[in-house]
């Protein structure tokens, strides 16, 4: 097992796993007050397996993939959700994204590490403060684009790690803005209203 050091694991490894601790307290006290009928378990249940989720990701990243072929749809969200969190406790955060997170269509643990890093790495450069203007939508032609802000280059291992990891994703960090584009399939938006 080729087992290495990643920046977004070692970046947001202690957010996961201080909310798993406090999911897991949480499913202790539902179960001792036995709220098992009123939706509490259900929510405790969603919570911890997206944790588990990220987790995985995290780990796969670092070389112990323990997802194996586990797919969650809405794992993107709760990756997003994570690097957030993560900027949070450093006084940056990500803006409010103008819709919802895609869910992953045809695609393993490398897009939405992908993601999170580009994310992670733009809003960690950011001034104390500071919110990550970013968007994420379908792409003209198909595929799904991530467009952010960024007025600094990218940490030097961030384009090789791309690279090696998803290399269908192109990828473009030019000063001012970052852009990651995925192939047709990769994510699933949700469809347009009609009017």
């Amino acid at each position: 097992m080729d087992v290495r050091s990643d920046p977004l694991q070692e970046a947001l490894l202690g957010v996961v796993l201080e909310r798993t601790e406090a999911t897991t307290a949480e499913l202790v006290r539902v179960t001792r007050a036995r709220c098992l009928d009123d939706g509490s378990f259900e929510r405790v249940d969603a919570a911890l397996r997206a944790q588990g989720w990220v987790l995985g990701v995290l780990m796969a990243a670092g070389g112990n993939d323990a997802l194996l072929a586990r797919r969650e749809r809405h794992g993107l969200a709760a990756l997003v959700s994570v690097v957030d969190e993560g900027l949070r406790r450093d006084g940056r955060a990500l803006a409010r994204a103008d819709r919802p997170v895609p869910e992953l269509g045809a695609t393993g643990w490398e897009l939405p590490w992908a993601l999170g890093a580009l994310l992670w790495c733009a809003g960690n450069e950011l001034p104390a403060g500071g919110e990550l203007a970013w968007e994420l939508a379908p792409a003209p032609g198909g595929g799904a684009e991530l467009v952010l802000q960024s007025a600094s280059a990218p940490p030097p291992w961030l384009a090789p790690a791309l690279a090696e990891r998803v290399p269908a994703l192109e990828v473009e960090l030019g000063a001012g803005a970052w852009r990651a584009r995925a192939p047709a399939g990769w994510l699933a938006f949700e469809r347009e209203a009609a009017p």
